[in-house]
């Protein structure tokens, strides 16, 4: 885990503190220190990151390989049934080669049903949204350690930024009177199929030479999450968005059935 260096007044550069109450000058300068000690880990992370996205494509291929290849022993060897036709829907020939060529792809993600059966269920008959999946990534110590208490989403994994809505951005964006940056409070549904209340906001961290790298986090309750869910590091999770009316709702998916290492609290 990173060590973080002493903070200097250029460090604070651009942190509003209106309130000249003790408490609350030292609650802005910690919260200061723990973004730009999350903006150091998240560096050390990016390669982790890129290498477990890897991963997940290469599991998701394997797993189109083997409902291919089972496909294939049930119907037999096509070489000697020449009787049967090919998927006109799945393939297309190349008529200058004479090549058949296979368009299938893998299947997008799909949010598991028993997740939309308790969203009707708590919805209590008001409108519900189409969901959205908002990141798929593998969990990290920082997402896990209770003293940190947040899952971090950083913008680059983010696979549909359109879940929020132009006001709900412009408020994760803006302030309180005490320079904090306002976060939003959601449901989720965890993969245990509880429902629960948490923090939603954003997090921008300067980098140097003028560069930002911005993260959505949920917190607040997010360590009861885990430790309810034993949800542990090297975990696939996939968090999908929904609404029910114009409340702004999650769900916590975790259907990875390889368990990766334990669940960390030395941080």
């Amino acid at each position: 885990m990173s060590r973080f260096k002493d903070l200097t007044i250029a460090d604070m550069e651009g942190i509003v503190i209106t309130s000249h109450n003790p408490l609350d000058i030292l609650a802005a300068t910690a919260q200061r220190a723990l973004q730009l000690l999350l903006q150091q880990e998240e560096e050390e992370e990016a390669a982790q990151r890129r290498q477990e996205s890897s991963n997940i494509c290469t599991r998701r291929k394997r797993k189109e390989t083997c409902r291919s290849t089972e496909y294939e022993e049930r119907t037999g060897d096509q070489s000697s049934a020449k009787r049967k036709k090919p998927n006109n829907n799945n393939t297309l020939m190349n008529k200058k080669k004479g090549v058949m060529i296979n368009n299938d792809r893998p299947e997008p993600p799909r949010l598991p049903e028993r997740f939309k059966n308790v969203i009707e269920k708590i919805s209590q008959g008001r409108v519900i949204s189409q969901e959205t999946l908002v990141i798929e990534k593998a969990l990290f110590n920082t997402d896990l350690c209770a003293t940190q208490n947040r899952l971090s989403i950083p913008f680059s994994q983010i696979s549909h930024h359109g879940f929020l809505t132009d006001e709900e951005t412009e408020f994760l964006c803006s302030r309180d009177e005490k320079g904090s940056k306002k976060h939003k409070q959601v449901t989720i549904i965890e993969p245990s199929l509880e429902s629960r209340t948490a923090k939603f906001s954003r997090w921008d961290m300067e980098k140097g030479k003028g560069k930002t790298s911005s993260s959505y986090v949920i917190n607040g309750t997010w360590r009861h999450i885990v430790e309810s869910n034993d949800l542990r590091v090297g975990m696939v999770i996939q968090l999908w968005a929904f609404r029910i009316g114009d409340d702004l709702c999650f769900a916590l998916v975790n259907d990875d059935p390889i368990k990766y290492g334990a669940r960390t609290n030395s941080c």
